[in-house]
């Protein structure tokens, strides 16, 4: 099915540019969505695009919280179903904002932007993408403005993706489409671990698959082996990843745990 994807080249004359994907953090408040809309609105220039976003700040945390003191063991299906509202909130809250400066744009779910992914519920990989829905969605708008982090299985259910699952969808669709793909975030550089398990850790500037390898194998979430493995896969265009600042961390010989609690990571599990 990968194969399929990869040899396929589009060739609709409303081919947006690029992928931009914009993290939670990036989304997390009104100000920070209409930031977004500034930099989809500069980038209009270079042609139509199609924008996915997370869900807004700590949203899927909030939702996972909820569900578990709903239930100590909740239904995947229907934990699936919850927490992939998120994303809905925050493509909604985009695409109001860009059609009042009077830009062409559509939010789209999953369903309906046709990803396909596997039937394993809270970590699904996607199978495949209908072109022809998002060249249907381009010839009347500019902007699409997708929800990450999710697909539909052969059943009509929703299953998300799994830690980096926007990422992963981002980075599919531009695979599918034949076109860059770049990532917002605003972190420091890519970690050898998780921010949240070590209080000083290795910072670097982004440069190769193989080097990013080893940092998401390892837990580095905004760089997921996922993702990572998704676009090579698909032969994504290669582009350098937006928003890393030019000085990193110093490099400390410390591995000293912070006192994490009761932190879970976004599939409800203990960290």
């Amino acid at each position: 099915m990968s194969e399929k994807i990869a040899n396929e080249t589009p060739t609709n004359c409303c081919l947006p540019a690029r992928v931009l994907k914009f993290g939670g953090t990036s989304v997390k408040s009104l100000a920070r969505i209409n930031h977004v809309a500034d930099i989809v609105q500069q980038s209009l220039a270079n042609g139509p695009l199609l924008v996915v976003l997370s869900a807004m700040g700590d949203t899927t945390d909030h939702l996972l919280d909820l569900a578990y003191r709903c239930c100590p063991k909740p239904d995947p299906r229907e934990l699936d179903q919850l927490i992939s509202t998120g994303e809905q909130v925050s493509i909604s809250l985009l695409a109001m904002c860009l059609l009042s400066r009077g830009i062409n744009a559509r939010s789209c779910t999953a369903s309906q932007a046709g990803i396909f992914c596997d039937r394993a519920h809270g970590a699904s990989t996607i199978l495949n993408i209908d072109k022809e829905k998002l060249d249907s969605a381009f010839k009347q708008n500019s902007v699409i403005v997708v929800a990450g982090f999710q697909g539909l299985d052969s059943c009509g259910n929703v299953n998300t993706l799994g830690r980096g699952g926007s990422d992963t969808s981002a980075v599919a669709l531009a695979a599918r489409l034949g076109i860059p793909c770049d990532i917002f975030t605003d972190v420091d550089g890519i970690f050898f671990c998780r921010s949240q398990s070590y209080c000083r850790r290795r910072a670097f500037a982004p440069d190769t698959f193989h080097r990013r390898s080893g940092p998401g194998a390892s837990g580095g979430a905004s760089h997921s082996s996922t993702r990572r493995r998704t676009g090579q896969t698909l032969s994504c265009p290669p582009s350098r990843p937006q928003h890393f600042q030019t000085r990193f961390p110093k490099y400390y010989n410390s591995n000293r745990r912070i006192n994490r609690g009761k932190l879970q990571d976004r599939l409800g599990r203990r960290l």
